[in-house]
């Protein structure tokens, strides 16, 4: 008998084993798939990268969002550019003649990735209009931000956006520590402290805190000559890119609207000093000879090009910018190379023909014809910087 219960202690125990760890292995697999399952739902509620359909868009990260607004606004007009007019041109400016206005303007980008946004929102809008906006700046390196920046995310004219591309965003938003992450952010993140707006825009008062927040104006302008790139802009590569843009602008019969941003006469005493005055206004002629060959070759016609450099406004000090701002207006310019949406909402005046008999000494429209003078005026203005 003694010997039989040992045989069953014996024969039991193991068969009682595998069973407890069976559960286990269970309950751990249940409790893993229901935090995945709420983590996803989360992310899916937050709609951090605005993957989902959504009427709070959150642009938690620009290059990702705007690539999935862009086909559910359908905007009639895009704002292309650097961060410049990202953050200084005003989506809701009355002067806009095919609104919903989309701004697809980034910090960092180049010419090149211009154009893949550029023929992305003709792929999947009906736009009629596209306010280009190209600086010296936009021919430099690439910043580190633009990383997130995949051409496969991208609808082209020839073919739509690659499905890899929309899995892998579909993954890294609800199935990854940065989109949980994200997720996070934006449920602790009014939306008055977005720092972008709904429409693609960088949102201006947060932008302002944060420099009032470190130290103040007179800092931000200070800090421009430390940050000022000590490498020489390669133009050569980003032409092709500019061509193709005016080819797609032919193609889907949308209407080019060419500006040359602004930059405050200190920054351009930068460029003159590093590149030569004649490289820097050589670029100038470049673009607006090789966009109207090409506008030729398209049967675009002649192209008006605003630039609005060398100006009263660009020569303004920093203590008359800070003073006027000290008044209780918002800043002209936030440091030399970004002005406010004042001074956009000037621009989209002249530029759109809003009031096109306003601020005539701000934005002179250029064509082929009146190029070389342009040039010598602006020879003119520029020259004696580089000697004060």
């Amino acid at each position: 008998m003694a010997a039989e219960a040992k045989e069953t202690h014996d024969t039991g125990t193991p068969v009682a084993a595998p069973s407890i760890h069976r559960r286990f292995l269970k309950t751990l697999l249940l409790a893993l798939a229901a935090f995945l399952g709420l983590a996803a739902a989360f992310c899916a509620w937050q709609n951090p990268f605005d993957i989902l359909p959504s009427k709070d868009a959150r642009l938690v990260q620009p290059r990702i969002s705007k690539a999935h607004l862009a086909g559910r606004i359908r905007p009639g007009t895009v704002i292309i550019g650097t961060s410049r007019p990202e953050l200084g041109i005003p989506t809701e400016h009355v002067a806009w003649n095919h609104p919903p206005v989309l701004n697809m303007a980034f910090s960092g980008t180049t010419i090149s990735e211009m154009s893949a946004w550029f023929e992305h929102c003709c792929s999947v809008a009906p736009l009629q209009e596209a306010l280009i906006m190209l600086d010296y700046a936009s021919c430099d390196r690439l910043a580190e931000n633009q990383h997130t920046f995949d051409p496969g995310r991208l609808s082209r004219l020839d073919r739509g956006p690659l499905w890899t591309s929309r899995a892998a965003d579909l993954r890294m938003a609800f199935a990854s520590w940065n989109g949980l992450s994200a997720a996070f952010h934006c449920l602790s993140t009014p939306p008055s402290g977005r720092d972008f707006l709904p429409e693609g825009g960088r949102n201006e008062k947060v932008h302002y805190d944060k420099i009032l927040s470190k130290g103040g104006l007179r800092r931000s302008f200070n800090l421009t000559d430390s940050r000022f790139p000590r490498q020489k802009t390669d133009l050569a590569k980003d032409w092709e890119p500019l061509r193709r843009m005016v080819r797609v602008a032919a193609a889907k019969k949308v209407r080019p609207v060419w500006v040359i941003t602004p930059f405050h006469d200190h920054l351009w005493r930068l460029f003159i000093e590093r590149d030569g005055i004649g490289e820097v206004l050589g670029w100038r002629r470049s673009l607006v000879q090789i966009i109207q060959k090409e506008a030729d070759a398209c049967g675009l016609g002649r192209q008006t090009f605003w630039d609005f450099d060398g100006t009263a406004l660009t020569r303004m000090t920093i203590d008359d910018i800070i003073s006027d701002a000290a008044a209780g207006n918002l800043p002209l310019f936030y440091e030399y190379s970004h002005f406010s949406t004042r001074v956009g909402a000037m621009m989209l005046d002249r530029v759109l023909g809003n009031k096109p008999d306003g601020a005539r000494d701000f934005g002179v429209p250029v064509t082929l014809d009146s190029l070389e003078d342009r040039l010598q005026t602006l020879h003119k203005a520029w020259a004696p910087l580089t000697k004060s």
